[in-house]
């Protein structure tokens, strides 16, 4: 099955799904938080000053994809970044129901490349084909929870490009032991991505997988009662030799909105279209939609990854910074 065309008829009623989010988070906020969300333009010109701290550490990167890194990126980050890459969940089931997870409840044992539904592994690879994909992220739920389900995806993609297109699994590693890590890498999974926020910060699954793959990856979200614990866990995987850490945003969207807000966090902007920024309509043609907004306390980047030897240099830039009058730390 070849999937059709994004057209903008769906890509106009994804703006409005986005603004009617907008309103209703600012609601919110307002019903929740000490103080409204900052002003657009107040929020840009700190964002820009942190930024700009950032670069003069030595970190890479630039202020207008909000891609900060040091040293070099992970080689499945290039091509996601041109816009080559798209997630693929292969269930949403998961082992953890963490407040922060996008996912629709009830939760859907379903096949998703990007918006498209697939029926199997076939028409996964006929989906990577018809975009041109370079990087798929096996994702969900956690996609160990469907094993079988997820190698047959791997081998198909593996067998089809070769090693034109890179795979990435992203688990919490509830389920990751030796045999299955044994069985990921045959069928021909390129990276291993371990979300430590979704586990309690065990870091046992991470020892578990630089023993089989080389590049292997914790991409977490910097939760803020949890900042001190992950400036710790940083130098400890540091000690490991992990390869790349990636820290997101805590990002707001409708189904994480409540959850983040009864910790007390507040959005920087109560939604990314209502800050006076449309979409370019050539994001129609992408395989993904984005309704979120990122918390007002965290560093303004959207993604940082901290290559080994170096992070002891970003854990007093990086991680502190919050906005004046924000969230609790």
């Amino acid at each position: 099955m070849t999937p059709p065309s994004l057209k903008m008829g769906s890509y106009k009623k994804k703006l409005a799904v986005q603004k009617e989010f907008a309103a209703e988070l600012e609601g919110m906020c307002r019903s929740k938080c000490d103080l409204p969300p900052p002003e657009e333009e107040q929020r840009r010109l700190h964002e820009d000053e942190l930024v700009r701290l950032l670069l003069s550490k030595g970190v890479k990167g630039d202020s207008r994809s909000r891609t900060l890194y040091s040293r070099r990126l992970p080689l499945g980050c290039g091509p996601c970044l041109r816009g080559e890459g798209a997630r693929m969940s292969v269930t949403t089931i998961c082992t953890r129901d963490c407040f922060f997870c996008f996912n629709p409840k009830p939760r859907q044992d379903r096949i998703y490349v990007g918006d498209y539904p697939v029926a199997s592994a076939r028409e996964a690879v006929q989906v990577v084909r018809r975009f041109g994909l370079k990087v798929v992220g096996i994702t969900g739920g956690d996609p160990l929870t469907r094993l079988a389900r997820t190698i047959r995806i791997v081998r198909a993609i593996r067998e089809e490009f070769s090693d034109d297109v890179r795979m990435q699994l992203y688990t919490n590693g509830d389920l990751l032991t030796e045999p299955v890590l044994l069985n990921l890498k045959k069928a021909g999974l390129s990276e291993i991505r371990i979300d430590i926020a979704a586990n309690g910060y065990d870091l046992n699954p991470v020892r578990l997988a630089l023993k089989h793959f080389s590049d292997v990856v914790v991409e977490t979200p910097v939760i803020p009662t949890d900042k001190e614990k992950l400036k710790r866990l940083i130098l400890d995987l540091d000690g490991m030799k992990l390869p790349y850490l990636i820290l997101h945003e805590l990002f707001f969207a409708k189904k994480t909105a409540l959850p983040c807000l009864n910790r007390g966090c507040a959005p920087k902007s109560p939604c990314i279209a209502a800050a006076g920024k449309t979409p370019s309509p050539a994001a129609a043609g992408r395989l993904w939609s984005c309704c979120c907004s990122p918390w007002n306390g965290q560093n303004s980047s959207r993604l940082i990854i901290v290559p080994q030897a170096r992070r002891r240099a970003f854990i007093e830039t990086a991680l502190p910074i919050a906005w004046p009058g924000s969230a609790p730390n």
